[in-house]
């Protein structure tokens, strides 16, 4: 786990309204420099900062403390000694360390959290992994997915909801609380939203989560072979992976087909000659959703593929998880542009 993802855990486990959104490095005396995104929620929304950082697994030298302090880095390290951080607090120097002590001061907000002296406890930490996974089981994992792509849906009644996602009235009750109670969302009276400082922890824990999870639960067929081969007289299938962003991805061979009747499997495997191995780059997947239910309360514009028949693209949660979890670097970087959009569509 890197650096961002271990200091943002550390941030989350105490509520903090603060995380590093983004972060982009380069080799530098002492350590890594470079820019972060950070991002702070406030009552009165949401706000993003660009800012140089210092990165830095040991500790930094006396003689780049005045340069860090005088050109506004903000600190990342693995472990902020009192003395040190006194002086960056002192000087208005933002810090964190995966410990979970922070400042960050701007404008009327301020966050300061220091005397934390201990690494999070491995078994804990196991622990809060495997809630996680249990957290994004398939059906919550449904509703996640619709609240990720459209958060519009989180002002319609929970009956519609359910409908929307494909699960029973009873697993949104469910999922809706558990998402609460783990920060993800904001009860608000009889309704949610989402919580704006934890929506890149939201979408990156639901990624994760989805290949051995609801990825895996509604896998239909995997395998290889001729994708080209299909025909647009194929109805109700939703493109998902490389070769539903063609102008993102040059030379992509992978694509996932979500399909609203999964009877249409056995004709597309024919149509494309797709012989099955678990490592294929063909995935046929059943599609849940219910986009007419999502559309009576949001504008819902599919966008159509460029490379395959003009068929719609999956929700961008979706198109999100296929590509995050590719384990390619290029797609990593594709997949993190799509949730940007998703960030920027619900105004977080």
């Amino acid at each position: 786990m890197d650096m961002r993802h271990r200091i943002n855990e550390a941030l989350e486990r105490q509520r903090l309204p603060l995380s590093i959104s983004k972060l982009r490095t380069f080799p530098c005396e002492g350590g890594q420099c470079g820019h972060a995104l950070v991002a702070v929620d406030t009552e009165g929304g949401s706000s993003t900062f660009e800012l140089p950082v210092f990165v830095t697994t040991g500790g930094f030298s006396p003689r780049q403390q005045p340069r860090l302090e005088r050109d506004g880095f903000m600190v990342l390290a693995e472990k902020i000694q009192p003395s040190v951080a006194e002086r960056l607090r002192r000087s208005g120097t933002a810090f964190a360390d995966v410990r979970g002590n922070c400042f960050f001061r701007e404008g009327q907000v301020v966050i300061d959290v220091r005397g934390r002296t201990e690494m999070p406890d491995r078994k804990k930490t196991a622990n809060r992994s495997t809630r996680a996974v249990n957290l994004f089981a398939p059906k919550r994992a449904q509703v996640a997915a619709l609240i990720l792509s459209y958060p519009e849906v989180l002002s319609m009644s929970v009956r519609d909801i359910a409908k929307a996602s494909g699960v029973s009235f009873g697993t949104t009750v469910n999922a809706l609380n558990l998402f609460a109670e783990t920060g993800y969302l904001v009860a608000r009276g009889s309704e949610f939203a989402l919580a704006g400082h934890r929506f890149d922890a939201f979408a990156e824990s639901w990624a994760d989560a989805f290949p051995a999870g609801l990825g895996k639960s509604i896998e239909i067929y995997r395998g290889f072979g001729d994708i080209h081969r299909l025909k647009e007289e194929f109805g109700g299938v939703w493109v998902s992976g490389e070769a539903a962003v063609p102008e993102l991805v040059r030379g992509g061979e992978s694509v996932q087909l979500y399909l609203e009747d999964p009877d249409d499997a056995a004709r597309i495997i024919r149509a494309c000659r797709i012989r099955s191995s678990s490592e294929g780059t063909i995935t046929l997947r059943q599609a849940f959703w219910d986009l007419d239910v999502v559309q009576q309360q949001a504008s819902v514009v599919s966008q159509k593929s460029a490379s395959l028949g003009g068929w719609p693209q999956v929700p961008h949660a979706l198109m999100y998880a296929d590509l995050w979890t590719a384990g390619d670097p290029r797609l990593a970087e594709v997949a993190d542009g799509i949730r940007q959009q998703m960030k920027v569509r619900g105004n977080w």
